[in-house]
């Protein structure tokens, strides 16, 4: 496999990807995003506002680590310094993806706290109570530095009011 047939496949999986979210309710047509951090640093990324139905391979946005445009149709999603706060803050992290699950956004508006483990597969796969980041405006450095210390070394993070 070439290097841009490589490129392309992973541009698809995250295509892919997001229409499973969808088709499990966990996003909204347009809503929600995507990222995967590739071997060389470059970031993939959902572009703004494009329905996830409509989204082709050549939609997903290509970026350079420090999250500059390198390629794609659109610009990338709003909710871009979240995906980039998560990758220069944790070298374990491959991939982001931001949900606007119902369950967990209704937790979000409760202000209940963190979300306790109370089955042991969702520990497994999250390895402990998930945390409720304080509420900041979407899109911006501060509900990224927020989502990103909430979540510590943890896999998940609720977006408060979100």
């Amino acid at each position: 496999m070439t290097t841009s047939d490589a490129l392309r496949a992973a541009r698809q999986a995250l295509v892919d990807v997001g229409l499973r979210l969808l088709s499990a309710g966990l996003v909204q047509d347009g809503q929600g995003n995507l990222s995967l951090r590739l071997p060389d640093g470059r970031i993939l990324i959902t572009p703004s506002a494009v329905p996830y139905r409509q989204r082709e391979a050549e939609d997903i946005c290509v970026l350079s680590p420090r999250g500059e445009f390198l390629a794609g149709r659109w610009k990338p999603t709003s909710e871009l310094p979240l995906h980039l706060a998560f990758y220069q803050a944790r070298e374990d992290v491959g991939a982001v993806i931001h949900t606007h699950a119902p369950y967990a956004t209704v937790f979000g508006v409760t202000g209940e706290g963190e979300l306790p483990m109370l089955l042991t597969e969702a520990a497994m796969h999250l390895g402990g109570a998930v945390s409720v980041a304080p509420y900041a405006r979407p899109g911006t450095e501060l509900l990224a530095r927020r989502a990103c210390e909430s979540a510590g070394a943890g896999r998940a993070v609720i977006l408060a009011h979100h």
